[in-house]
């Protein structure tokens, strides 16, 4: 997917939607000090981000986006949202998490 206004890729978009909701998760977790939720989540979504920007372009899962429906992303950025939030960060895999969720072997 490419805007033509602005260039970006399919993988620019996905990168800017895990940093814009890793920064929301640091934003909350300052709220609430208390709540280690936010916190985990937040370092979860940025081991997600660092593994999504070494994917080539041509990776299947920015395929998967692309043909995404409007439905399917919002309940895609909804699972974003959650992603590492009931774990202690041990154990989240970004990579199992996009093969898991995009269904790849």
């Amino acid at each position: 997917m490419k805007n033509k206004k602005t260039e970006l890729t399919t993988k620019g978009y996905f990168l800017i939607q895990i940093s814009n909701t890793t920064l929301f998760r640091i934003r909350t977790a300052k709220k609430y000090p208390s709540d280690e939720r936010n916190i985990n989540c937040s370092t979860a979504l940025y081991a997600l981000y660092n593994y999504v920007e070494t994917l080539p372009m041509d990776h299947p899962v920015f395929h998967k986006i692309e043909s995404m429906s409007e439905d399917q992303m919002e309940d895609f950025n909804r699972m974003l949202s959650r992603y590492g939030f009931v774990s202690d960060g041990e154990g989240v895999d970004p990579e199992k998490f996009i093969n898991d969720y995009f269904k790849f072997p």
